[in-house]
């Protein structure tokens, strides 16, 4: 973790609260809190989703990778391990959970993902429930394949991947679909792109849309978005994760913001 991470992180713990949804008095927040955030319970898909990342740990597989976006702060060389991205760049179990748990009790019919790495959060938005349909997009082409086959070695169907630059093809889902539900960001962690992305959110996306941003500390860019997200009109609800920040497009609530301690 480096000194910028850790420096948050810390200031996160001394400020962070509602555990289990404690002094929540928004009905809606309560039910998300304790419905989504706090819901530990251990479905049959996600024990066969715990079953996948073991078997991926185990990979000996290495992926030559390309990106468009920021460089990585883990890997430097392009020839990365599957165990490695798993480890370090892959969906984490804890965030997973929560992924499902929001198309699970909000019974979501359409989520998109900007950023497939090895399949992992595509999996967790996939079996949230029978009929939700996932899109995702990855820009390289070998990880890509390699996540393509994951989704195929273990039956999962409601999962469309492209492989593309986001810009190629989010735009056009948010432009043409109104039907998009949630859309889950985990790429290009900068401020311009990640801003881009929200006001495509914002600006095409209906009410009710519920935006997950992963790694809202990971810089000072990242922050800046983060904070300037969370002030904006359309965002009514916002909770600060740490590892990650989900907003409501929620026209009936009134705009709250929370930090809380996962």
């Amino acid at each position: 973790m480096n000194f910028f991470l850790l420096q948050h992180y810390i200031s996160h713990l001394f400020t962070s609260g509602y555990k289990n949804g404690h002094g929540i008095h928004s009905p809606f927040a309560y039910a998300f809190f304790r419905n989504v955030l706090f819901n530990k319970t251990k479905t049959d898909n996600i024990l066969v989703i715990k079953k996948v990342r073991k078997e991926l740990l185990k990979s000996k597989v290495v992926l030559e990778t390309s990106t468009a976006g920021e460089p990585s702060k883990v890997f430097k060389s392009k020839y990365r391990s599957v165990s490695g991205l798993v480890k370090h760049t892959a969906t984490k179990e804890r965030i997973g959970l929560i992924l499902n748990n929001l198309v699970s009790f909000y019974n979501l019919k359409q989520a998109v993902e900007l950023g497939t790495s090895v399949g992992l959060g595509a999996i967790y938005l996939a079996s949230g429930n029978a009929g939700v349909k996932v899109q995702t997009i990855e820009y390289c082409r070998n990880t890509a394949d390699f996540a393509g086959s994951v989704f195929k070695a273990n039956n999962i169907t409601n999962i469309q991947l492209f492989n593309n630059v986001f810009e190629a093809v989010f735009p056009e889902i948010m432009r043409l679909n109104n039907s998009v539900d949630m859309v889950y960001i985990d790429g290009n962690h900068n401020f311009n792109s990640t801003m881009y992305y929200f006001n495509l959110c914002k600006n095409f996306g209906k009410d009710h849309l519920i935006v997950v941003f992963d790694d809202i500390y990971w810089s000072s860019e990242m922050l800046n978005a983060w904070k300037t997200i969370i002030k904006d009109l359309r965002v009514t609800l916002s909770i600060d994760l740490f590892y990650c920040g989900i907003v409501f497009f929620n026209p009936e609530l009134t705009k709250k913001h929370y930090k809380v301690k996962l």
